[in-house]
């Protein structure tokens, strides 16, 4: 089963993060969300490509069983082209 994380921006400008549709952290600042995610090795290109979805679209899918970049090529949303990613290289 590929671990899937969802974060959800809130009408007052706060973010809630799921893993596997279980609400994981709730009301999350805007300041904080970058450390928030880390905790989840969502982190440097990764995190810049989900937070550009995020400000776009007010929600982002992440899913790593499959491979985040591979993923996000088959739903056709991602914006940048991901350059030295460790999960590109399979690690």
């Amino acid at each position: 089963m590929p671990n899937v994380y969802e974060v959800i921006k809130r009408t007052d400008g706060s973010f809630d993060i799921f893993h596997n549709e279980e609400l994981r952290d709730s009301s999350i600042p805007d300041e904080w969300l970058e450390d928030q995610l880390v905790k989840y090795g969502i982190c440097g290109e990764e995190y810049r490509d989900a937070r550009r979805e995020l400000d776009e679209f007010g929600k982002v899918r992440l899913e790593y069983g499959a491979g985040w970049i591979g993923t996000k090529l088959a739903e056709g949303t991602l914006k940048s082209k991901v350059k030295n990613s460790h999960r590109s290289k399979g690690i």
